[in-house]
């Protein structure tokens, strides 16, 4: 695997960032498999032997989140795809909060400002999408239930 070094001028600093050749993929490294006393390496979560726990757990998740089911059919749109790409492509792949603190992190998440349930007209609008990182979509999701807890009261 052959791997080019880039460099990009901002300002008075100098970034680096490691890139594969094109057609090619980094793997990820191997760590343990998360079920408890097994020990073998794997890629993944879950070791081959183990992979029906994450099945377990993405149908559980999937059967007790009514969000994942009222807008799964969304979410598989060609729609939805072409503006989540489009994103994408606007915001370079960057976690849009941690940009504006200087930090040039990768982003996890395709995230609506204003939540489908409050407004589905904006759903494939692009002023109302923001590419997020773990971080920031987690504190975010929890200001959203905090300010919904608030309002229900």
């Amino acid at each position: 695997m052959e791997l080019l070094i880039e460099t990009l001028r901002e300002g008075e600093n100098l970034l680096f960032f490691i890139a594969l050749k094109r057609g090619e993929e980094m793997k990820k490294p191997f760590k343990p498999c998360l079920k408890t006393g097994c020990h073998t390496l794997t890629r993944d979560r879950y070791c081959e032997k183990h992979t029906y726990i994450q099945d377990e757990q993405k149908k559980e998740y999937r059967k007790n989140n009514p969000y994942v089911n009222e807008f799964k059919a969304f979410y598989d749109s060609s729609e939805w795809k072409r503006a989540r790409k489009l994103a994408i492509i606007r915001d370079k792949g960057l976690c849009v909060k941690c940009l504006a603190m200087g930090k040039y992190t990768k982003f996890d998440v395709v995230d609506h400002i204003v939540e489908l349930k409050d407004n589905y007209s904006l759903r494939v609008n692009l002023d109302n999408l923001q590419l997020l990182c773990h971080l920031h979509h987690n504190r975010k999701t929890q200001e959203e239930k905090i300010k919904r807890n608030h309002k229900d009261q």
